[in-house]
């Protein structure tokens, strides 16, 4: 493992009951509704959804996204993978009635999938790899797709107003650039800043598109950006 990865697996460690209490936006419910929701709703309705969470934390998304496809009648497996051992054990608690979740500690450089996925989502992860990292990510879970299936990113991206401001308080060490006078989140995450670089999404989709048999979008929700990569279906 590299010194960055094993730096933000402490990190996740030390602030796991720091993110326990973390609740996502109405921005960032947003951009999952756009894309995760969005997507399982055109996935045929009499077969068990396989999903996998690449970063899942402590279970929040995994647990939205187990929770709306019971409620429209659906079956699922679902697989969490996170490198921190202290959000795993987290997760496991959070999602103790969830009998079709399974969550693993993984680095998700070295991780083998093994089955077949409709869905692979991503959410605020690719900011701790670097843009050859985050294509192996990419590749490895593309290859487990069903046809039809997709990968699902989200993040802010590269050259957002949000990742600037994180690249000056990176520089200059001050919170108080990135989060204003609210000061939302203590200090303590000022560390967690200094791991952080914002995938570029134009890239990505550039080099991506180069690949045959998949399709490629890129869209804005906000201060979020989605990447939502296709395995193509047979026709």
């Amino acid at each position: 493992m590299s010194n960055q990865r094993a730096r933000v697996e402490q990190l996740y460690d030390s602030l796991s009951e720091d993110y326990r209490k973390w609740s996502p936006s109405a921005h960032f419910s947003d951009a999952h509704a756009q894309t995760v929701s969005l997507f399982l709703r055109t996935l045929p309705a009499n077969a068990p959804a396989r999903i996998a969470e690449l970063g899942c934390g402590h279970g929040t998304w995994l647990k939205l996204t187990i929770d709306e496809l019971r409620a429209a009648g659906r079956q699922c497996t679902a697989l969490g993978l996170d490198v921190s051992a202290e959000r795993i054990r987290l997760a496991r608690d959070y999602l103790k009635d969830y009998p079709e979740a399974r969550v693993e500690k993984a680095d998700l450089l070295r991780f083998e999938p093994s089955g077949e996925f409709e869905l692979v989502y991503v959410f605020e992860v690719f900011q701790y790899f670097t843009h050859a990292e985050q294509l192996l990510i990419l590749r490895t879970w593309l290859a487990r797709l069903v046809p039809g299936g997709a990968i699902v990113v989200v993040d802010k991206d590269r050259w957002s107003r949000h990742s600037l401001l994180c690249e000056a308080q990176k520089r200059l060490g001050r919170l108080d650039i990135l989060m204003g006078r609210f000061r939302r989140f203590s200090a303590r995450f000022k560390e967690v800043y200094q791991t952080i670089t914002y995938p570029d999404f134009r890239r990505l989709a550039r080099d991506l598109r180069r690949s045959d048999g998949i399709s490629v979008q890129v869209q804005r929700h906000h201060e979020f950006t989605s990447l939502t990569v296709r395995r193509s279906a047979p026709r």
